[in-house]
């Protein structure tokens, strides 16, 4: 039976078991973990629950759409597949809120840190400079997890995996084992600009090595997910050849560059030159790359409300392209898409 073959069953099997399980109830709860340390985090936990109620609406305001869950439920006494969720520069762990629900109500424990330094509350200079805290915040979060609370008992070890989504997406190919090489990074951007990438770059100081004793790759971690990368080739090929566990890689159709905001176009993210380069360097054994044609690359976020387009630029000129997509798919629709391959992808790691 050949690869095709294969994975169209598959998905048809994923498709059936989904439509006829009962999801679960989504509890969530927010946790400040390591507040005592130079660099304390704010954790996010959705997961499976008994509770209906009450529900409360999640991540929700006047731009965008957020989901039901509900807060501080008492967890299911089972072991769930844990999902760890990185997010992207200057976002936090509402961006994949969604995901996250939709995972949990199929079985999954899902946890996020919002990164110090590249969130959107907390962008202090000093942290966002310090580039290798980003996939180390992601494994204190898991050491946390696993030692240091009430969450031991719900993870099944054998099956962790992280997503992450632009920057986030970066910060899991670390947590896989990709190294950051800086000269040929500067030698690639020399011949092919792209100010968007190089501002965050020099944003981070990844020009600044890691400190000699930070391990960033994470062995306990099974399976990654990276959700239309940028910075791609800030990593050594060398890295990425090496790199044996199952990948997804998923890209956005659409290179916001391609839109015009006030003042003229933006700097882009093609899918090729960033997603696409990782999955060319990866082992053709190791990674699934698929790209959509109608996503941009906030596609991956959270739904917008009707007129957060004209609600976002009022506040901010030039973020109504937040909301923008291409025109032939509803972001929700290319939400179920994304969700069905993720689904897909960390329930059978087909490659």
């Amino acid at each position: 039976m050949n690869t095709f073959i294969k994975a169209l069953l598959s998905g048809l099997v994923t498709s059936l078991l989904m439509s006829s399980a009962i999801a679960d109830n989504v509890g969530l709860t927010h946790v400040p973990i390591y507040s005592d340390s130079s660099r304390p985090l704010d954790a996010t936990i959705w997961y499976p629950t008994e509770q209906s109620e009450p529900q409360s609406k999640i991540a929700d305001n006047i731009a965008f759409k957020g989901t039901y869950a509900v807060k501080n439920a008492v967890p299911k006494l089972e072991r769930f597949p844990l999902v760890l969720l990185s997010h992207g520069y200057r976002g936090h762990w509402r961006n994949l809120n969604w995901l996250a629900t939709r995972l949990v109500q199929q079985g999954y424990l899902v946890a996020a840190v919002d990164h110090p330094g590249t969130s959107t509350f907390r962008h202090d200079k000093i942290d966002a400079e310090q580039w290798w805290e980003r996939p180390a915040d992601v494994s204190r979060l898991l050491d946390w997890l696993q030692t240091d609370s009430d969450w031991q008992a719900s993870i099944d070890e054998s099956d962790i995996s992280v997503i992450g989504h632009s920057l986030g997406g970066w910060t899991v190919m670390l947590l896989a084992g990709a190294t950051v090489d800086y000269a040929s990074m500067r030698q690639y951007h020399d011949n092919h600009p792209n100010p968007r990438v190089e501002s965050v770059a020099e944003e981070m100081r990844l020009d600044i090595a890691k400190p000699l004793d930070r391990v960033l790759k994470d062995r306990r971690i099974q399976s990654f997910v990276s959700l239309d990368l940028g910075a791609a080739h800030s990593f050594s090929d060398q890295s990425l050849e090496q790199i044996n566990q199952p990948v997804l890689v998923l890209g956005a159709g659409i290179d916001i560059g391609d839109f015009s905001v006030e003042g003229g176009s933006i700097d882009g993210l093609s899918a090729d030159k960033e997603s696409g380069h990782i999955a060319r360097k990866l082992p053709r054994g190791s990674v699934q790359y698929k790209v959509y044609p109608d996503a941009t690359h906030f596609s991956f976020v959270q739904l917008c409300k009707p007129h957060a387009y004209e609600i976002l630029e009022e506040e901010l000129p030039g973020d109504g392209i937040i909301c923008l997509d291409g025109k032939q798919k509803t972001r929700k629709q290319l939400h179920d898409a994304i969700y069905n391959d993720v689904y897909h992808f960390l329930n059978y790691k087909l490659i």
